[in-house]
């Protein structure tokens, strides 16, 4: 399976232009999409998913914290939200979390560390498949992943012990602009992208195994 991997949009029209432009390029049987679609707008961030959609065969998505929470209940053609629930593709179980933990700039979707808990639980009720993968928009906490620039792990306590109890295979996440990386973390790669406004993305292949590559720009 081909996945394209992006995040961090944040409203602009490059960016999706970009996004578009790249799955042109590789095909991909699937793309995740870990929120920040837009800045607070829900029109915005519906007609970033629509526009994206045609570019593959499915599009997987949570909201970000810039995003609003109604966004997690839209769904058009082949695009599904992930929040909370766990969806079946090409035998690989997806579950997502949207938004991000509470900090301090007040943002449209931020969460406490139990909604998260209990979100995450909920979705894996759902898992049937033999792998599974992870679309937060949020990191897991304590990894290099989650470091922002001032030296600050701001990722989420909840998805940290859920990887760890609950081993799946990949992590896809944003949210922290400049931490964009891959790291193994319990049985998972993580993978941050890094902000498709900036014309970052991942590539990811799944078969036998995982392989991850970082486009640029």
């Amino acid at each position: 399976m081909r996945i394209l991997a992006f995040t961090d949009f944040h409203g602009y029209g490059e960016a999706l232009r970009r996004a578009v432009q790249v799955s042109g390029e590789v095909d991909p049987d699937l793309i995740l999409v870990a929120g920040d679609l837009a800045f607070h707008g829900l029109e915005a961030s519906e007609e970033a998913l629509k526009g994206l959609s045609g570019a593959s065969r499915r599009l997987f998505f949570v909201p970000g914290n810039m995003d609003p929470l109604e966004l997690a209940g839209f769904s058009s053609g082949n695009v599904y939200s992930l929040h909370g629930r766990c969806l079946s593709y090409g035998g690989v179980g997806f579950l997502g979390l949207g938004g991000a933990p509470r900090g301090p700039f007040g943002t449209p979707f931020e969460y406490d560390e139990g909604y998260a808990e209990n979100l995450l639980r909920r979705g894996l009720g759902e898992y049937r498949d033999n792998r599974l993968i992870v679309v937060s928009h949020s990191p897991p906490y304590g990894c290099r992943l989650d470091l922002t620039s001032r030296g600050v792990h701001a990722g989420c306590r909840a998805l940290r012990r859920f990887v760890e109890e609950a081993k799946p295979s990949l992590v896809v996440c944003g949210h922290i602009h400049e931490a964009r990386g891959v790291e193994e973390l319990s049985e998972a790669t993580v993978v941050n992208p890094g902000p498709v406004y900036a014309g970052y993305y991942a590539y990811i292949e799944v078969d036998g195994g995982i392989r991850v590559r970082l486009g640029n720009p």
